[in-house]
């Protein structure tokens, strides 16, 4: 007796003479399914479903497997590839070599006699020089084009970047010393000493938010080098009083230091 409470797919594998009969395509099993059911379902489970499918898609790789003209290696070329006429080829690469190795020499040949052929008869004509329509002077004329235009807005440019990056431009300025160009600076040096001074001078403690000068903690003169670690920021009235002192000698008359 059927339960009444089950589906028609529950039921599939009891037998009933009202339903059409059909096997499972991957296990051979008997089904007993309803007439609108009978083309959707192929197989009788999920599980033979994925492996039926994994089949089909094995197969037709294998069907579709082809060895390079060029290369020889195996692949596997889409259907729409072989439909086309192609799918002979592993990659570009093979497919450009076998171009070049059929047609190659012979067609450079044939092309650069046909070139020669249309200039002698005037169908073409390259422009050059100053017979071309977009000639505009020539490399002196493009340069002077450029100086007059760096005056004008090469000028405003560097303007603005200063304006907008003084600490960079602290950092270029420092790099001259007595006639002497110092090393250049990473970048970003003379903003980060600022932060880590907290934006105070580094021997009075007054505030240099708004204006400090970038000292060599010991001088060029007496052998400092211009780099990160000899570097420290002060207010104006330390810096020209320290000038070219050695750090003890300017801490001790300044009281720090015994």
């Amino acid at each position: 007796m059927k339960d009444k409470n089950k589906g028609w797919h529950e039921l599939r594998f009891e037998f009933d003479p009202t339903k059409y009969t059909t096997d499972c395509r991957h296990c051979g099993r008997t089904m007993f399914l309803p007439k609108s059911k009978l083309n959707r379902y192929k197989t009788c489970g999920g599980e033979c479903a994925e492996l039926y499918r994994k089949n089909i898609v094995e197969k037709g790789e294998k069907e579709r497997q082809r060895e390079c003209l060029v290369c020889k290696k195996k692949f596997t070329p889409r259907q729409y590839q072989l439909k086309m006429g192609g799918g002979k080829f592993f990659s570009h690469k093979c497919n450009l070599e076998d171009v070049c190795a059929r047609n190659g020499e012979s067609m450079q040949i044939k092309a650069t006699a046909r070139m020669a052929e249309m200039r002698s008869k005037g169908e073409i004509n390259y422009r050059y020089g100053e017979k071309h329509h977009s000639w505009t002077g020539g490399k002196q004329a493009y340069r002077e084009r450029t100086k007059e235009k760096f005056k004008i807005d090469g000028a405003r440019k560097l303007r603005e970047y200063r304006e907008k990056n003084p600490e960079r431009v602290k950092e270029w300025s420092s790099r001259r010393k007595r006639g002497k160009i110092m090393p250049r600076l990473p970048r970003g040096t003379i903003t980060n000493l600022k932060t880590l001074q907290k934006a105070k001078c580094a021997i009075c403690k007054v505030s240099i938010a708004n204006g400090y000068h970038i000292d060599h903690i010991l001088p060029i003169k007496l052998g400092g080098k211009h780099e990160p670690h000899n570097l420290q920021l002060l207010c104006k009235n330390c810096n020209l009083t320290k000038s070219a002192k050695h750090p003890v000698d300017f801490m001790q008359e300044k009281g720090f230091l015994i």
